[in-house]
């Protein structure tokens, strides 16, 4: 009767569940969940999970599972359970999430409430059956409808553009073509005329901004247009400046020499730095120079900068006006050797006093207080710095390294020339210091004042009383001009025996150009046209420039040039006829002045001052700064000059020093000053074979030594000017390497090491490339990053890694290979692995080890020292030794042996590959059975041949089934010496002792100790 009753209960519950599982798979659960929406975690309730159960009649298990609401309001539906990481499959789920996981309704419907504190029916889950430990864990989630009003699919919490008109499609943003500005400017796509508008830029109502217009019309937007104003839509660009054909000025030269007040040329190699833009020349050995420049070189007031400072001189900087139409100019610069110089290795704490010496007489003294100079964040400077100072005397030959050239100031509006606020100076004395740090930087700015003295030139003694106070004026290099900064006072010193001298001194805030000078407030001028004199045809001189130098006064003006021959110079105008201004005119040719001096019908030029004519200044006020005014200007028609100068050569070549059958290039871009046409021939010579009347190679003959190579240029007037180069075919030594650095030299992983090589040539030759390789090691990636610099990208793996750096001179030899070392950190993650058997107890080898047939479970807790992230664990078990079930950081391991132990092995690496090995040794425990007693009667009978019947009451802790018991007697014999059951029959033997000994085995094969009787 009751088991056809449980036969039925089974069957009952079987149709049951069925129905169940019909019921919330038809369920119209996508209608009760109302549209679109998300399940989300609910965190405020208690998961109740019931007992592990077993239905027989299903033959599955299966546990009753609820949820208590813990939140302060009504939780409602739809709700559902979702089982994670079950040891057994589920059965009854009613799906799976998008991850797979089986979830079952603890209510579908949208109505559902659970108020607070109250706990949900239960829901069952049904397992599959089979040998395994028994877990699963449980996740409530609650279904969030979402609104979308706009109805474009996107939910309103998420979409960026509300409203979207029902016709038109939204993107993953919720926003339509109608509603999307991808670029940002305030105009909608579908109205933005220029869709790709630079971040920042002001756009017009069509979402066009300045840079993508096309104002000239030609199909390229200003942005790119290399014309934006002149249509030329093929964009031809001849010479690559950027400025298209259509609209580019002509390229222009200029030229000329560097020479010291001596007449000597400057160091070769001088920088000549020319214009806004900058464009760099360099000085030969006669210290001559050109560069061609554009109209990025022009600046706002369409002049031309040219500066220079060689170390151990002066600077100077004059200006031009280059000609719109292209050509040459010549522009020659004139500087002073530094007078005198002191090195100071820590001006923050001590004092600078330096004064300027020469020919045996003192000119000049600077006087600093400690940490008055300061750098550039108003800090004081602590590195050495080198201190110069050099006067110059405006009534000599020095004048020529008078900085600026024309002699222009900034004045008062109103007080310059014709009005304006330009005026000339007269100079009275001036001089230049110069500061530079140990690490090359220049230094100007001061904290303090220092003290700035300066002796009046000979022509200026005795001409101002102590006291007079004198305009103290600084030169501006970005302006091009004088700015007035206080005063200069006139005092009284004595040279040292006896005799007093005038001098001025001043108070300076900085350090540059300092002038004592008379701004000039009235001006005449010399207008004419500069021609040459002497050639069949009508020749304008268009490349230089007339130049005044005052005879009654000091100051020298720079004058304008039209680049059509026509020159203007303005003077200081004379007060009256009877005792007039008097000035020298002259052109600056090759860094002389070449004097205008009269000669039958025209004029030539002389170097000799004293041969030059002298001019009398118009008692006219006119300028050549204001054209209106310029016909007031003394009229010297047409100046016709007698000069002819050669052309000018300037070798070059690929290198000077030649391996032997090596080939270079020589070559030279010749020019005449004069724009006359010439002719150029090379000179034979060994190893030179000409390619053009310019252009040659020179290849090293096998014989060592020197080679001059020569070229010849003449003009159509037989001027000749040539250039030797001297050619030196050598040996070629290979260069070495003497060093290398790694910074750092031990790099984290993934992070750059800055290398450095050093390398140097026996012949002198220079060095030109660096090549790097990683040898040993691996991994990473070396970037050359400039010359003799790389730039190492660690590998991922710690360890060291061995490079390689070779270098090469110009000749083509290389060097041999330099091994370094650099070591690549990484830390291993750290952590440990936890051990939980199946009662939640914690594994420990002596203490609490896993019994017979149990598993453990393995939990590995580890982080990285580096935030290598994420780590990836991989578990192994030692053969035949049980099943291991990973699971990421966790894993389960069922041993198969009955007693000793095995182990686990987990291998954690982080996301570069670096890892970190932890064994877990598994020991499995077997108790051994315990016998309690043996009892053969009571009492035993012990007549010699009687038989007992002996039972042994035995046990094992572990619950382990007894198998087999062991018998062995002292003194007669037993039925058998192994039986599977406890008792046994004793026969004793003949008159004495005996004995009986009884051991049980468990099933798993563990013996208890002997007991006896």
């Amino acid at each position: 009767m009751s088991t056809d009753w449980k036969q039925h209960r089974s069957i009952f519950w079987a149709m049951v569940f069925g129905i169940v599982q019909l019921v919330l798979v038809s369920s119209p659960v996508s209608a009760a969940l109302g549209g679109q929406g998300a399940w989300v975690t609910v965190t405020d309730v208690t998961v109740t999970q019931g007992s592990r159960l077993y239905d027989r009649g299903l033959r599955v298990y299966f546990t009753y599972n609820s949820i208590t609401n813990n939140a302060g309001g009504a939780l409602s539906g739809p709700l559902r359970f979702v089982v994670e990481e079950s040891s057994h499959d589920v059965l009854n789920s009613d799906g799976a999430t998008d991850a797979g996981e089986p979830f079952l309704y603890i209510s579908d419907s949208p109505d559902y409430l659970l108020s607070p504190g109250s706990t949900s029916s239960d829901v069952r889950i049904n397992f599959q059956r089979k040998r395994a430990a028994f877990s699963y864990g449980l996740r409530v989630e609650q279904f969030q409808a979402v609104q979308d009003e706009d109805g474009d699919g996107v939910p309103d919490t998420e979409d960026q553009c509300p409203g979207t008109p029902p016709e038109e499609e939204a993107d993953d943003s919720g926003c339509s073509d109608s509603q999307l500005d991808d670029d940002g400017d305030g105009v909608n796509n579908v109205l933005d005329v220029c869709p790709d508008t630079p971040v920042g830029e002001q756009v017009d109502a069509a979402g066009c901004s300045a840079s993508q217009l096309d104002d000239d019309d030609d199909g390229v937007n200003n942005a790119v247009d290399n014309c934006p104003t002149t249509p030329n839509s093929d964009q031809v660009d001849t010479d690559g400046d950027g400025t298209g054909d259509a609209c580019d000025t002509p390229e222009q030269a200029v030229f000329g020499v560097v020479l010291d007040t001596d007449g000597n040329p400057v160091p070769a190699g001088t920088v000549i730095k020319i214009g806004a833009n900058t464009v760099y020349a360099e000085t030969d050995e006669n210290g001559r120079y050109q560069a061609e420049f554009g109209a990025d070189e022009v600046n706002a007031d369409g002049q031309v900068f040219v500066s220079v400072k060689p170390a151990g001189y002066t600077s100077y900087q004059t200006k031009f006006t280059p000609d719109p139409q292209g050509g040459n100019h010549e522009v020659n610069l004139t500087v002073k050797v530094v007078d005198s110089e002191t090195t100071q290795p820590n001006p923050s704490s001590t004092a600078i006093d330096l004064n300027a010496e020469e020919g045996g007489q003192t000119t000049g003294s600077v006087a600093i207080p400690a940490g008055a100079i300061i750098d550039e964040n108003g800090d004081p400077v602590t590195e050495e710095v080198t201190v110069e100072l050099t006067t110059i005397d405006p009534s000599g030959e020095e004048m020529g390294a008078f900085t600026g050239g024309d002699f222009y100031a900034a004045v008062a509006p109103g007080q310059g020339i014709g009005g304006g606020d330009v005026a000339q100076l007269e100079t009275v004395v001036l001089a230049e210091v110069n500061i530079t740090g140990a690490s090359g930087t220049e230094y100007e700015n001061l904290n303090a004042p220092a003290t700035l003295k300066m002796r009046l030139p000979d022509a200026e003694q005795g001409k101002y009383p102590a006291g007079t106070k004198i305009p103290l004026w600084y030169y501006d290099e970005e302006q091009g001009k004088w700015f007035q900064e206080g005063e200069g006072e006139v005092f009284q010193k004595d040279r040292g025996d006896g005799v007093m001298e005038d001098w001025v001194r001043a108070e300076v805030n900085h350090f540059t150009w300092w002038n004592i000078d008379w701004p000039v407030s009235e001006h005449a001028c010399y207008k004419g046209t500069l021609v040459r004199w002497g050639v069949p045809t009508l020749q304008y001189i268009t490349n230089l420039n007339l130049q005044a130098e005052g005879v009654t006064y000091n100051g020298t003006s720079l004058g304008r040039r039209d680049g059509q021959g026509g020159v203007c110079v303005s003077v200081k105008r004379s007060q009256s006829t009877g005792s007039p201004e008097k000035v020298r005119l002259f052109l600056n040719i090759d860094g002389a002045r070449n004097y205008l001096k009269t000669v039958g019908d025209h004029y030539g030029l002389t170097t000799n001052q004293s041969e030059a004519e002298i001019f009398d200044n118009s008692t006219l006020s006119a300028s050549c700064r204001v054209p209106e005014s310029t016909g007031d200007c003394i009229q010297l028609g047409d100046l016709r000059i007698d000069m002819n100068r050669s052309p000018v050569v300037n070798l070059n070549a690929t290198r000077t020093s030649v391996k032997q059958g090596d080939t270079v290039d020589v070559w030279d871009p010749p020019y005449d000053p004069d724009g006359d046409s010439f002719t150029c021939a090379w000179v034979p010579q060994d190893g030179l074979t000409p390619t053009s009347d310019i252009t040659a190679t020179w290849t090293a003959p096998d014989v060592l030594g020197d080679y001059p190579v020569t070229l010849q240029c003449t003009d159509a007037a037989g001027a000749m000017g040539s250039d030797t180069i001297v050619m030196r075919s050598v040996e070629n030594n290979p260069p070495a390497v003497t060093g290398v650095n790694a910074d750092p030299l031990y790099v984290p992983a993934l992070n750059d090491s800055l290398l450095t090589a050093s390398c140097t040539d026996p012949d002198g030759d220079p060095i030109q490339d660096f090549e790097w390789e990683t040898l040993y090691g691996g991994g990473g990636s070396i970037v050359k990053t400039g010359f003799g610099t790389a730039t190492w990208t660690a590998p991922g793996l710690a360890g060291w890694r061995v490079h390689r750096v070779r270098c090469q001179d110009n000749q083509g030899a290389w060097s041999g290979w330099h091994l370094f070392k650099v070591l690549v950190t990484n830390q291993s993650p750290v952590g440990s692995v936890q051990a939980t058997l199946q009662d939640g107890s914690t594994y420990d080898w002596s203490s609490n080890p896993v019994p017979i047939g149990e598993c453990v479970n393995l939990a590995a807790n580890f982080t990285d020292p580096e935030g290598h992230v994420p780590l990836s664990y991989t578990w192994y078990a030692n053969a035949n030794t049980g099943t291991l079930t990973p699971n990421g950081n966790q894993a389960q391991f069922c041993p198969s042996y009955t007693w000793g132990y095995g182990w686990v092995r987990l291998q954690v690496a982080d996301s570069l590959g670096q890892t970190n090995t932890v064994y877990t040794y598994i020991r499995v425990s077997n108790l051994p059975p315990k016998i309690h007693s043996i009892n053969c009667g009571t009492p035993p009978l012990d007549g010699a041949g009687d038989i007992n019947t002996c039972s042994v009451d035995a046990s094992d802790p572990d619950g382990h089934a007894l198998t087999e018991y062991r018998w062995q007697v002292g003194n007669g014999s037993v039925a058998s010496s192994s039986t599977s059951v406890n008792e046994n029959s004793w026969t004793l033997g003949a008159a004495g002792s005996s004995w009986l000994y009884v051991q049980v085995k468990d099933e798993y094969g563990a013996w208890s100790p002997w007991k006896s009787i």
